[in-house]
Order: C-alpha cells, then sequence, then structure tokens
C-alpha cells in the first residue's frame, strides 16, 4: 500500500514531521494519522504494531502519547487507537496507509472516538490555561500576568484528589507517569494559545522559583527546563537562580524571606522578558519576592508566572 496524505494546512515542522512518518514508521500494516491542533490520533493495526515499534517511533518524534492500548476503534478488525500530543505546529492533515476503499471508514470511526472523548479534542488533558490572573508587585507598581493550566489539590492523598492532582504530585517527586515529555508538551500548548505572550517567547529566558532543597530542585526541574525551551527557542535560565544550600520548605508561608538561600545572577535578566515557573501557584509569595528581585532597578523588562496548578484552598488568596 502507498502512503496517502490529505493535507488541509501545514508549516515547516509539520512538512517535517510528514517526511519522518513517511521515512521512519513501519509499513508492513495499515495505519491512519489524524494530526490537528498539534493533536494526534493513530489508528492502527494492532496485530502489527506492538508497544514497543510504537513507543520508539512516538520518542524519536518527540511526540507525547497519553494513552498506549487505548480505546479501540475496532476488535473485530483488531484496530487499536492511541491519542496524543505532538510539538506545535499548524499541520492539519490525514495520512493513510491503508487501501482506497478504507479511508472513509478510519475517518469516520476516528471522528466518532474524538468525539466521544471530547469535542473535538484528541486528549483530555488541560492544553489551555484554565487561570489568567494579574498579582501586584509587593515593593513596586508592577503588576504580573499569571498563567494556571488548572486547579491543584493541595495535599498528597486526600480523596478526592483529581488525575491532574496526581499529575503534579509526580511531577513534584520527578516521576511523571508519561516521561519528561508529559508536562512540557502540556505547557507549550498552553503557551502557544496565548497569541500575545506566544510572540515574546523566542526572546524570553525560562526560570524556575527553586525548589527548597537542591537536589529536589534538579530532578523537578532541570530536565523540564531544557526539554521546553528547545521546543519553543527560548533560552534556558534554569542555571541563572542557584541554590546554594537547602533549606526547610516553606510552602504556604507568606511573611518570610524565601530568596534567602539563592544566588541570582541578575547579569541574566537585563532588559529580558521573563518566564518564571513552578509547579504550583499557593499564596504567591516566593513569585512576587522572586519577580520583584529580578525586575528592580535595570532589572527584566517583564516578569510572567507560569505554572502547572493553582491552589484551591478557600482560605489563599
Amino acid at each position: 500500500m502507498a502512503l496517502h496524505v490529505e493535507i488541509n494546512r501545514t508549516d515547516d515542522r509539520g512538512r517535517e514531521f510528514l517526511q519522518r512518518i513517511e521515512d521512519t514508521f513501519p509499513t508492513d500494516g495499515e495505519f491512519v494519522f489524524r494530526i490537528a491542533e498539534s493533536e494526534f490520533a493513530l489508528a492502527v493495526s494492532s496485530n502489527v504494531y506492538d508497544y514497543y515499534r510504537l513507543h520508539q517511533f512516538f520518542c524519536n518524534m518527540g511526540w507525547l502519547a497519553m494513552n498506549y492500548g487505548g480505546p479501540s476503534l475496532s476488535r473485530k478488525g483488531w484496530i487499536d487507537l492511541y491519542r496524543g500530543l505532538l510539538p506545535w505546529t499548524q499541520l492539519d492533515c490525514w495520512v493513510f496507509n491503508t487501501a482506497p476503499t478504507r479511508r472513509a471508514w478510519y475517518k469516520g470511526a476516528i471522528r466518532s472516538k474524538q468525539n466521544r472523548c471530547g469535542i473535538g479534542t484528541a486528549v483530555s488533558v488541560p492544553i489551555r490555561f484554565k487561570h489568567r490572573y494579574q498579582l501586584s508587585s509587593n515593593k513596586t507598581f508592577n503588576h504580573y500576568d499569571c498563567y494556571a493550566l488548572d486547579d491543584y489539590t493541595p495535599t498528597h492523598g486526600v480523596r478526592y484528589a483529581t488525575w491532574f492532582d496526581q499529575f503534579i504530585y509526580r511531577f513534584k517527586q520527578g516521576h511523571s507517569l508519561f516521561g519528561p515529555y508529559e508536562p512540557v508538551r502540556l505547557i507549550e500548548h498552553a503557551l502557544m494559545r496565548e497569541e500575545t505572550l506566544a510572540a515574546r517567547l523566542p526572546g524570553a529566558i525560562l526560570c524556575v522559583i527553586p525548589a527548597a532543597d537542591y537536589h529536589q530542585n534538579q530532578y523537578r526541574f532541570k530536565t523540564f527546563c531544557r526539554l521546553l525551551c528547545e521546543a519553543m527557542g527560548m533560552e534556558n535560565g534554569f542555571d541563572a537562580i542557584e541554590v546554594e544550600y537547602s533549606r526547610p520548605s516553606m510552602c504556604g508561608l507568606m511573611y518570610q524571606n524565601k530568596l534567602h538561600n539563592l544566588r541570582i545572577h541578575y547579569d541574566r535578566f537585563i532588559g529580558r522578558d521573563v518566564i518564571l515557573f513552578d509547579d504550583v501557584y499557593n499564596t504567591g509569595t516566593g513569585f512576587r519576592q522572586l519577580a520583584d528581585a529580578l525586575s528592580g532597578y535595570d532589572g527584566a523588562a517583564s516578569v510572567t508566572g507560569v505554572f502547572l496548578g493553582r491552589c484551591i484552598d478557600p482560605d489563599l488568596p
């Protein structure tokens, strides 16, 4: 069977994806890719493509498969559906390795399965920011734009923890369920859907609000920063704010200095747009203190806060 491609829209990265699919995806069985809004659905002959072959392909492409062995399109024909996220692209297409008589069936089956999982989306994860808000500076007249993917329940193991809570718990422990691309793809997609913010990202520097412990800071944020900067063209500023020594956690404390164990390389931030990332927004104290420090006299041009989750504790601001 010859590969057949129907393109509605594409860009440079999309053309690269299509070429790599043609060059590297095994063609000894039926498969169909549906790619749109940087999401993919792959319908594949399960008697031909085993977990290892698919896993290797997704990893090599930098794609994030959100459910291996996902919902079956047809158990009668042994056709499985896999869904996930690509790096951001404008590509909108169908890729068929099927007989022409089967293509309409695949289109209908994939669209039907996607709609049952969520209208117009292939993956049921937050790829748009739920929270957009501003924080006032403690020391200046600055206002900082902040974004968070979704709500967060602050206590690990609580009875009503959501899937997203569990995702953040794993991120804090350095154990993403779907590998290191899991948080990267979610943040990448959400950032690119904020047009005004996305336009500033190529010249921005990404850094984190460091964890209290040096080793926690390394395994939680180091790989994340590198991969997100590679995906979005930002400067990796992970090493621009160093943890000189570990301190006790001050999570939830509002009136203590949280920067005393940090060494900040202020020269890296002069005149720059700064994306300041943390896993969770609680009281905002750590963010305000660090944002004020970076945007002081002759400092950063702007500081924007980006968080995985925003604490929904009603006692917090």
